[in-house]
């Protein structure tokens, strides 16, 4: 069976091209990202302590500074 026959439709790379640049300056990467990490993000802010060790992963983001307000 041959994977480019009649009925098999193809990308063309500009289409591919334009839909990374779209997805990227409309910061999808960091929404999907900030979606995905969200819940281990706020279970951290939910228990943060004094005693904070930074340079930890939370999620998909690194934590360096921690404030509590």
């Amino acid at each position: 069976m041959s994977r480019s026959g009649p009925g098999r439709r193809r990308i063309s790379p500009l289409a591919l091209t334009l839909a990374t640049v779209v997805l990227i300056k409309a910061d999808a990467p960091l929404h999907v990202r900030f979606a995905l990490s969200e819940p281990s993000l706020e279970r951290h802010a939910r228990s943060v302590r004094d005693d904070h060790v930074s340079g930890r992963w939370w999620g998909l983001f690194r934590v360096d500074d921690v404030e509590r307000i």
